[in-house]
């Protein structure tokens, strides 16, 4: 889209350019040369300086809708599939804290943490009021950025997946 956009400027910017480019005189020439049909053009009674730039209007409307008409057919960003978001621990010797990640693999990124809570230092994540209430926190950040719990992601309690809704069930009104 970016770059439809910037090729359709450029256009535009050439488009309208080149007209006052042509009519700039050369600093060299004698004026006599430059200007000889002068006084006929006073004759006419009007200017024809609003055609370049009603050109290139033109121009700049039909790439626009072009382009518009063109990304309509292509896939979009809304039309492609939203990654989920998963609940993780993490732990650091007797502290832990549940971390929202986006993506698999080396394309992963955190986009949510609970508040540290205390934790043995083996073993699995007990749960407890402050675990709990960590995973809750965390879970309320979340809704409050658009992301809605979808169903658990395994047996253990604190794994959970989410979706983010879009923009227009974010702003649509509740009933």
């Amino acid at each position: 889209m970016a770059l439809r956009v910037s090729l359709g400027l450029l256009l535009a910017s050439l488009l309208l350019a080149a007209p006052a480019a042509a009519q700039t005189r050369s600093p060299d020439l004698p004026p006599d040369l430059f200007e000889p049909l002068a006084p006929d053009r006073a004759a006419d009674g009007g200017s024809s300086s609003g055609l370049p730039i009603g050109i290139g209007l033109a121009a700049l409307a039909l790439v626009a809708v072009a382009g518009f008409m063109i990304g309509d057919r292509m896939p979009g960003a809304a039309r492609r599939e939203r990654p989920g978001c998963w609940i993780a621990v993490w732990r650091s010797g007797t502290t832990a804290e549940f971390r929202a990640v986006v993506g698999e693999g080396p394309k992963r990124w955190v986009v949510g943490r609970s508040p540290a809570f205390d934790v043995p230092a083996t073993g699995p994540i007990p749960d407890d009021a402050p675990a709990r209430a960590a995973h809750e926190e965390l879970i309320d950040r979340l809704r409050a950025l658009g992301w809605e719990p979808t169903g658990g992601e395994s047996d253990v309690w604190y794994q959970l997946r989410l979706e983010q809704r879009t923009a227009e069930g974010r702003l649509a009104v509740p009933s």
